[in-house]
């Protein structure tokens, strides 16, 4: 048997979108996340861990969508300091958007608390915190040999 290892090399962002009074009827709308103006490429090298990203910040990243009811989305990102990244919110048909700047590192979560205003027409950023990963279950497995190439 080989032991293996693996670390996240990426960073993680989790996004959970609140509302005010004025959206009446947040439950039933249809949610888009993406995160703009952020670098989509990168190199990593094997041997080092090390995540060099590229250098144009000029990417969209759509956010998986985890839970519908409470608006909570989870993307990975490339490692990267960027300026005037844009937290974009698609709720029906109506976008909301926030702008800020970033310091993602490699193995590190971050987490964001926006809410929704209707009557100001904004996305604002109610908290963030930054976590370490937590280190998922371990698995000790043989594989055998198939019998047959199919």
């Amino acid at each position: 048997p080989v032991e293996m290892t693996f670390f996240h090399l990426m960073s993680k962002v989790s996004v959970t979108i609140t509302h005010d009074s004025s959206i009446t009827d947040f439950d039933s709308l249809a949610k888009e996340l993406t995160i703009e103006n952020v670098v989509g490429t990168a190199k990593i090298n094997l041997s080092t861990g090390v995540v060099t990203p590229g250098s144009s910040a000029d990417k969209k990243i759509t956010a998986f969508l985890m839970d519908s009811d409470n608006a909570s989305f989870s993307a990975i990102m490339i490692p990267q300091g960027a300026s005037n990244v844009k937290f974009r919110l698609k709720l029906g048909n109506d976008y909301y958007s926030s702008t800020m700047d970033i310091a993602y590192q490699s193995g590190k979560e971050y987490k964001y608390t926006f809410t929704v205003t209707k009557n100001e027409g904004a996305l604002s950023l109610k908290s963030t915190n930054i976590n370490e990963w937590t280190v998922g279950s371990e698995i000790t497995q043989k594989m055998t040999k198939e019998t047959s190439s199919n």
